[in-house]
């Protein structure tokens, strides 16, 4: 069976492969396998064709809880798609009004110069810049983490996959 399958029908797989054994203990070794210790089926035909075709039944129920699972972690990552979908367009808003206000404290930087010390600019320009990245890095995140911060719950981009 192709692995890709095995992975996507767990549930499916075993029980397939479980009809597989009952098929072969029950028309190769001639093993009636409801007359084994444990197995206490009323009311279940003492012949081979009815094992067999119940151990492959089997494999319907397992499909179905394949498929429920599936759905299931689909309808996960679209959620997940859709949070980040929703971070992502509230980072560029933020990202938009915060870099206009760091241009206007580019204009506040040109009239300073002169007035302030050379180092108290250098260190304006850096905070501008270390800012500006922090807020692209949140906008372009591909993952989603939070981390304890002083005012709460926050995002975490050292833990996002973010190109720098």
């Amino acid at each position: 069976m192709n692995r890709h399958l095995c992975r996507r029908f767990p549930s499916t797989s075993v029980a397939l492969a479980l009809a597989l054994i009952v098929l072969v203990a029950a028309t190769i070794w001639r093993i009636n396998v409801f007359e084994l210790p444990g197995v206490n089926i009323i009311g279940i035909e003492q012949n081979e064709i009815g094992e067999i075709a119940i151990a492959f039944l089997l494999v319907i129920p397992a499909f179905f809880i394949d498929r429920a699972v599936a759905r299931l972690r689909m309808h996960e990552a679209q959620l997940q798609a859709e949070q980040l979908r929703v971070l992502r367009v509230t980072m560029r808003t933020v990202q938009d009004i915060v870099n206009n206000n760091l241009n206007q404290l580019q204009l506040l930087r040109v009239q300073a110069k002169g007035h302030v010390p050379e180092e108290t600019l250098t260190l304006f320009d850096e905070t501008i810049h270390d800012t500006a990245v922090q807020l692209t890095a949140l906008g372009n995140m591909e993952v989603f983490a939070e981390k304890p911060m002083a005012s709460g719950p926050g995002l975490d981009v050292s833990a996002s996959s973010v190109p720098h």
